[in-house]
């Protein structure tokens, strides 16, 4: 009995040995893999910083490159149609000086090009709707907010069908600034009236389809200048004035003594005229520049 008891004895010793021998073991598998986990958690944690931290400094460097860009003037030209960062930021300028109502898309479309347009108008820029250097140094600067001196003078209420050079320069105002589509004439028809409500709901104006005098006003017409400078081409043969309107599509024949000459616009401030007469010859065209006084 006591043979047994002892050989059961000494078989229970072994096996708590051969446990023993094996805890280190399973402590080193426990703990590499523990090591394994933390290795691969480390790893993970590392490289969603590391993408983070690449995506912060891309849109760090991204907003210092675009500051450094605007501190140096080096804009692109923006026209209809264009797309981006830039745009957007065009659209907040505009918004800030009070031309641009809608909202910021980064889509330079036909409501941009109008607000463009707009404040080169106001800025004595020829509006072209493009936004060049000399454009994108006006906007960054705010524009002259002080109101001009005003004159008295007698601007007529105009309504559809009027007639005479006050709806021509009414319509070649519109035609300017994008809103009339055909050229101007001397009658007041409904193509002007939709322009022109068009232009009133844009303004935040009555959309009343009449022109009264606080329209007049808007349209930086309220009153007639003294002199005006025309820019005009003579008529060469049949083709001219097809010719001119591929780039001036208000343009329109008008006869003098001196023969056909085509009208390519006219304005109050002589160095926008000489602006539009350089741009035409540039073409190959003959542009003149005369002076005429209203009466």
């Amino acid at each position: 009995m006591k043979s047994v008891v002892s050989e059961r004895a000494a078989l229970t010793s072994q096996k708590k040995m051969k446990i023993w021998k094996k805890l280190p073991s399973l402590a080193g598998v426990g703990l590499l893999s523990f090591g394994i986990t933390l290795t691969l958690f480390n790893t993970v944690a590392i490289k969603a910083f590391a993408h983070s931290a690449g995506t912060e400094i891309n849109i760090t460097q991204q907003s210092a490159a675009t500051k450094q860009r605007r501190n140096n003037r080096q804009y692109s030209t923006l026209r209809r149609n264009n797309k981006g960062l830039e745009v957007e930021y065009l659209q907040l300028r505009l918004r800030e000086w009070g031309y641009y109502r809608q909202n910021i898309t980064g889509n330079f479309g036909a409501d941009t090009e109008n607000a463009v347009k707009r404040f080169q108008q106001d800025s004595d820029i020829f509006p072209t709707g493009v936004v060049d250097a000399q454009t994108w140094d006006a906007i960054e600067r705010k524009p002259n907010t002080t109101p001009r001196t005003s004159q008295r003078c007698n601007r007529p209420t105009l309504q559809p069908g009027a007639e005479g050079e006050d709806v021509r320069e009414l319509q070649q105002r519109l035609y300017d600034l994008g809103y009339l589509k055909i050229r101007p004439s001397n009658y007041f028809g409904q193509a002007t009236k939709q322009a022109l409500i068009r232009y009133q709901q844009q303004q935040d104006l009555p959309a009343t389809g009449t022109v009264n005098a606080r329209t007049w006003e808007a349209l930086k017409l309220s009153c007639k200048a003294e002199t005006v400078f025309v820019v005009v081409i003579p008529v060469k043969d049949r083709f001219t004035l097809a010719d001119v309107k591929d780039y001036i599509s208000g343009a329109f024949v008008y006869n003098t003594d001196d023969g056909p000459y085509i009208n390519a616009g006219q304005f109050p401030n002589q160095q926008n005229a000489r602006r539009r007469a350089d741009f035409l010859r540039g073409k190959g065209f003959d542009a003149q520049l005369i002076r005429r006084n209203n009466s």
